[in-house]
């Protein structure tokens, strides 16, 4: 797969339409690949950049994913929730947000 070094924002939120669907990584930009997970067992997924939110960091993703979740979702997710389920999917990343996510881990959803 293609490193990401050269990817200016490698962190996206892509939606379905009505508010975001998930936060991936982008690793290919001609055709927009995002993975989902870092263990993904299938091919990146290829989206329309008019469905997709690019970042320069996870926590910015994060942030926007939190705020323009789908309304039409059974539940929303928690700042706790999209925490532990980023950090589920890109475990690699847990040593570089530490600092940046025990603050926001303390505070109430």
């Amino acid at each position: 797969m293609a490193e990401n070094t050269e990817i200016e924002k490698p962190w996206a939120v892509y939606s379905f339409g009505m508010g975001s669907s998930g936060i991936g990584k982008v690793i290919k930009e001609d055709w927009l690949e995002i993975l989902y997970s870092e263990d993904q067992k299938f091919f990146p997924q290829i989206w329309d950049s008019d469905y997709v939110q690019r970042f320069d960091s996870p926590i910015k993703a994060m942030a926007y994913f939190l705020v323009h979740q789908n309304p039409l979702l059974e539940r929303l997710y928690t700042k706790r929730q999209v925490i532990d389920i980023f950090l589920r999917d890109f475990p690699s990343q847990r040593k570089d947000l530490s600092k940046y996510l025990q603050p926001l881990l303390r505070t109430q959803d």
